[in-house]
């Protein structure tokens, strides 16, 4: 079996020598990138709906429209922007980037993650605002994947990416990265994925195809903002040409 490789890691790489200035973080990281689903995906289902033309409105358009300016118009509708997606882990909160970048330091030292995509969750207190854990809700769809980092005979280091059940106590492990979004507007593709060895964990990267009440479900993560803790970071010059990017929350 062909195994993809992730790219993000050789293009950091590549950038840190070709770039300037240069920047340096100096933390570890556990970084999630958002993409756009593989053009031949998006080129794919183009085709396939401008042949078969099914929808009325698009019917119409037809008539007055080149083929080209509807397949520009369609590929509009489909690619949804990576940006505006918030995310919490061990106690962290971020939001993707323009880039679609999620990024946390990273606090635990086995080499795997859960990832969960849900639109909420709850956070069970005791003793008035302290919080105990926290639980997935029963009635939210939700989708929960087993990321491991394993190393072959040949030395090779990869991502093992598999769903997982929900625990029967819906708490959610202290492992585990929370993507707050319909599980339906992210694609977490499964199976095995080069990886590169390194300090920082650089997750396999997930695909956004949707944006179903991303809106309400991003107003309702704020309201659990505030329990968690907010990524700030602070750029040092450590030279003419390098600049030290910390987290200065640490």
């Amino acid at each position: 079996m062909k195994i993809p490789r992730i790219s993000r890691f050789l293009m950091l790489h590549v950038f840190f020598f070709l770039a300037a200035p240069f920047f340096i973080s100096a933390d570890t990281r556990i970084n999630l990138f958002l993409k756009h689903p593989p053009q031949k995906t998006i080129t794919e289902s183009i085709n396939q709906i401008t042949k078969e033309q099914q929808n009325e409105e698009l019917a119409l358009i037809t008539k007055a429209t080149d083929a080209q300016t509807i397949k520009k118009k369609l590929k509009q509708e489909i690619t949804y922007k990576l940006s505006g997606f918030f995310a919490t882990y061990a106690g962290y909160t971020d939001t993707s980037n323009p880039d679609g970048l999620i990024s946390f330091p990273l606090r635990h030292s086995t080499p795997k993650l859960y990832l969960a995509i849900t639109p909420s969750i709850n956070l069970v207190k005791v003793k008035g605002k302290t919080i105990s854990h926290r639980e997935y809700i029963v009635d939210a769809e939700t989708k929960m994947y087993l990321m491991e980092q394993k190393t072959d005979e040949h030395q090779t280091t990869y991502w093992e990416v598999s769903e997982q059940p929900l625990p029967e106590n819906r708490k959610v492990n202290p492992l585990t990265l929370i993507i707050f979004a319909n599980p339906q507007n992210i694609i977490v593709p499964t199976g095995t994925f080069l990886s590169e060895p390194s300090s920082h964990l650089i997750l396999p990267e997930l695909y956004v195809v949707g944006d179903i009440q991303q809106g309400s479900i991003l107003l309702k993560a704020l309201d659990l903002k505030r329990f968690f803790e907010k990524i700030r970071e602070k750029d040092t010059k450590q030279g003419e040409n390098i600049t030290q990017t910390l987290i200065t929350n640490m």
